[in-house]
């Protein structure tokens, strides 16, 4: 076993009892606090990496991010003030910068991904704790996505022959984002199986999961596609053998908007 593994094994055995135990918490409060912070440290690192010289940028995209999901939060039925008004203030942010005319459309691009991609999915994150059965919506989310990324990693390992990316991340195949992708679908059958209260099928359960987990891969692309457009290995690394907190959710980040959605129409019995 490389140090590398060890130290990702490591970290999860550490970190899933608290993160399971905080999403089945029935203080929502607290949920959303504990959100928040994982929020900005995301912000925090996605603005380094995207900022590198500019403080005034990176603490921009954190308070603007953070206010963006606490207005969402406080008052949801007014997002199409707060959007408006978050596009607003990253136009004029720009338009009075004293940052080279030439990096305007790029700044302009990455603030817009940190708060309508980063921050809404963060949102939705938090808002689900208080749907009914939240927290184990929660969990079956996180389920999708981590169990996707673990089974991609050992199948990739073990037959991966054909590249998935390769101008983005070469060691990514087609047959481990296969693999990942039928672990996934086991963790939502068990879920439908073991968690009546969610009201999933055991179809709808593998289903979703697929979608979710699918998302989830393109979502960790896209992170690796941030990192190599800035030249960098990790987003951070505050988590041993993970590297930083956006390196953990990337995937989590695309995922969430489709089961926050589904979740929301089931809950409307829409479907």
């Amino acid at each position: 076993m490389s140090k590398n593994l060890f130290l990702r094994i490591m970290t999860a055995v550490v970190g899933l009892p608290v993160i399971v135990a905080a999403a089945l918490w029935s203080n929502h409060e607290g949920w959303w606090l504990l959100g928040t912070i994982a929020l900005a440290m995301v912000l925090w690192e996605f603005g380094s990496m995207s900022f590198p010289d500019s403080m005034g940028d990176r603490f921009f995209i954190l308070l603007l991010g953070v206010f963006f999901t606490a207005f969402l939060m406080a008052w949801p039925n007014y997002f199409f003030l707060v959007y408006g008004w978050a596009a607003l203030a990253i136009i004029l942010a720009m338009v009075f910068s004293r940052a080279p005319v030439s990096t305007s459309a790029a700044r302009m691009g990455a603030h817009f991904v940190g708060i309508f991609y980063i921050s809404q999915s963060f949102f939705f994150l938090m808002r689900m704790h208080g749907f009914p059965a939240g927290g184990w919506w929660i969990l079956y989310t996180l389920a999708a996505v981590w169990s996707c990324d673990t089974g991609a990693y050992f199948t990739g390992k073990a037959l991966g022959r054909h590249k998935l990316a390769p101008h983005i991340s070469p060691k990514k195949t087609w047959e481990g984002a296969i693999g990942g992708a039928i672990i996934s679908m086991i963790s939502g059958i068990s879920f439908a199986m073991l968690v009546p209260n969610m009201g999933l099928s055991v179809t709808t359960g593998a289903l979703l999961a697929l979608v979710a987990s699918s998302m989830g891969q393109i979502g960790d692309l896209a992170e690796s596609l941030i990192k190599r457009t800035y030249g960098v290995k990790d987003s951070g690394n505050i988590l041993p053998g993970h590297g930083g907190v956006f390196d953990r959710v990337d995937a989590l980040i695309a995922a969430v908007p489709v089961v926050f959605g589904f979740m929301w129409l089931h809950t409307l019995q829409v479907l």
